[in-house]
């Protein structure tokens, strides 16, 4: 994570490499207030992080992730595959202060079955997440509600018999974007 006077979307505009047809995207989206979301899918989710200082790295993955090496090792080489990170470091190679967040091993919702996560959260006061304003993006006012089943009730009463409704769970989505060696990088923890 660098400060910078704008985000790459604005300024920069260093372009990811992705499979989105992101003409097509700005078709369809060109009459909406959502069209930055073109421009986030080319040039990368600015994160909206605004503390004076960067966040505290920690140096240690939590027990979770150390109790499943394999677990971990397999994470990574997926995530490598699809250019989602970039690494192993064994020290800071960038010209710049990089912040490095745990990984650790969670089960899914009513599963056993572990995923590995990065603990954006940790540690608590200093993290990455205690710098990202909630209910605020990019200095805007924004309040994000996560549609539950009472909006899909009223989503097809609204739109009446023989409406189709699907659902996609995106369980990967660097399946759909390849991130630049700028956005996540990970290094090897002794």
């Amino acid at each position: 994570m660098r400060a910078a006077p704008q985000y790459n979307f604005q300024q920069a505009k260093r372009t990811l490499t992705t499979t989105f047809n992101l003409e097509r995207w700005n078709f369809y989206l060109k009459d909406y207030n959502d069209v930055v979301v073109t421009a986030f899918l080319q040039y990368g989710w600015p994160i909206s992080h605004s503390a004076d200082q960067l966040p505290r790295s920690t140096l240690q993955n939590h027990p979770s992730a150390r109790q499943h090496p394999s677990l971990v090792c397999d994470y990574i080489a997926q995530e490598l595959k699809y250019k989602a990170v970039i690494g192993s470091f064994q020290c800071n190679s960038f010209s710049t202060d990089c912040v490095i967040s745990p990984l650790q091993s969670v089960a899914k919702r009513d599963s056993s079955v572990l995923h590995v996560v990065h603990n954006l959260n940790f540690p608590p006061g200093q993290s990455v997440n205690d710098g990202i304003v909630r209910d605020e993006y990019l200095s805007e006012p924004f309040h994000l509600c996560l549609p539950g089943i009472d909006r899909l009730v009223e989503f097809i009463n609204c739109k009446g018999p023989g409406c189709l409704v699907f659902k996609k769970d995106l369980k990967c989505a660097d399946n759909f974007i390849s991130i630049p060696s700028c956005c996540l990088v990970y290094i090897q923890l002794l």
